[in-house]
């Protein structure tokens, strides 16, 4: 016979409505906790990334139908270094596995991504939800507590967990516009000395832009006509790439690292970007938060078929997560060092390591598996070919 657990997740951002959802469905009754309301958790202005494994994800629990719906699939991915004027491709071929999607990956908007999951929630009778503040973090009417309430987590503070804190020298404009020159099944991540660019494609003409640089030039180039805007964004783009139109007003964003000494405590969980924050390059954010989440089901499962006890739980989440975390950290970080800059003495390299993007699928297979993945991805990737 299952054991029968209550939890409650504070924070209903994408990571803890999601959590609750999944719960849920695994027969756990689930309170869920956020000052907001549903109309005010949908005005957040970002897209996000899904990759394969968080579809895989999806799919497990039978909801990624209303995912897709709702989100835009890209089959293609280029890479382009501006600095040595060189690009590499990568496609649904890249992919490890067989008989995979014919997408890279899929964006989503983030008032879409809320409100399918606000509909999946509200069919759903073991999730409660409350608009109100929650800083009880000892109930006794819990078997856990999710912390999911970001990276400025108050639960983390109220635990008194300290961080390790790098902030980067670059900061994120971010806005949503229109592009001529490409099509909505290609996404780019455009590498400049000041900091990457990113286009994800939204669907028809319309791209989200994540522009890093300064925090100085962001914030210059937020407050520059429309026109003056999209002029010099067109001269940080690769050729052939023309901005016509921005939709909505820009964002500027700091950008910092930020990762928790300790992931638990008592029976409180950190999770998503409580646990976690980085540089938005190569978008991992949201599917790190999802890898979370898959770890939290699988554990929470055993638990409940009395195979793993609470206090196992708590260990094999904390070390399965910080091996995910430390590999993000690592890859996010070495892109930033090795391609934000004007090192000349970099450039053999970076010439080296595009022209072997280009020509060798192994090589792409096992980047794009780390992006898609997380840790563990070589040993993933050569069990792939032994089938």
């Amino acid at each position: 016979m299952n054991r029968t657990i209550r939890t409650k997740i504070i924070g209903a951002g994408p990571t803890g409505i999601l959590l609750a959802v999944v719960l849920a469905k695994k027969g756990i009754y689930v309170d869920l906790v956020d000052i907001n309301s549903f109309k005010e958790l949908k005005k957040r202005r970002r897209a996000y990334a899904i990759t394969q494994s968080s579809k895989d994800l999806l799919s497990s629990m039978q909801i990624w139908d209303e995912f897709e719906a709702l989100s835009n699939g890209f089959s293609k991915l280029y890479v382009c270094d501006i600095e040595i004027d060189k690009k590499a491709l990568f496609s649904s071929s890249d992919l490890i596995g067989i008989g995979r999607s014919k997408y890279v990956g899929w964006i989503i908007d983030h008032k879409n991504l809320i409100e399918t999951l606000e509909n999946i929630l509200k069919n759903s009778r073991k999730i409660e939800f409350f608009q109100r503040e929650d800083n009880n973090i000892t109930d006794p009417n819990y078997d856990f507590i999710f912390a999911a309430d970001g990276p400025s987590s108050n639960v983390r503070s109220l635990l008194e967990i300290k961080t390790y804190t790098k902030k980067y020298k670059q900061s994120c404009l971010t806005a949503k516009i229109l592009l001529r020159g490409t099509s909505p099944q290609k996404a780019y991540e455009i590498l400049h000395s000041e900091g990457p660019i990113a286009l994800l494609p939204l669907g028809g003409d319309m791209f989200q832009l994540v522009w890093s640089a300064t925090y100085e030039s962001c914030l210059r180039r937020s407050k520059l006509s429309e026109l003056d805007f999209l002029d010099e964004l067109t001269l940080n783009l690769p050729y052939g790439l023309n901005p016509d139109i921005l939709i909505d007003k820009r964002k500027v964003f700091p950008l910092e690292m930020n990762i928790p000494y300790k992931l638990t405590k008592g029976k409180v969980i950190l999770i998503g970007e409580s646990a976690h924050r980085f540089h938005p390059v190569g978008g991992q954010g949201l599917n790190l938060c999802f890898r979370d989440i898959k770890r939290i089901v699988y554990l929470v499962n055993k638990v409940q078929r009395h195979k793993l006890s609470i206090k196992k739980l708590l260990k094999l989440y904390s070390i399965y997560t910080y091996i995910d975390i430390l590999q993000v950290a690592i890859l996010t970080d070495s892109l930033i060092i090795f391609f934000s800059n004007k090192l000349k003495v970099f450039y053999p390299l970076r010439h080296t390591i595009m022209f072997l993007l280009n020509r060798s699928l192994f090589l792409r297979k096992i980047l794009l598996g780390a992006m898609t993945y997380g840790p563990m991805t070589f040993l993933k990737f050569l069990s792939e070919l032994r089938k």
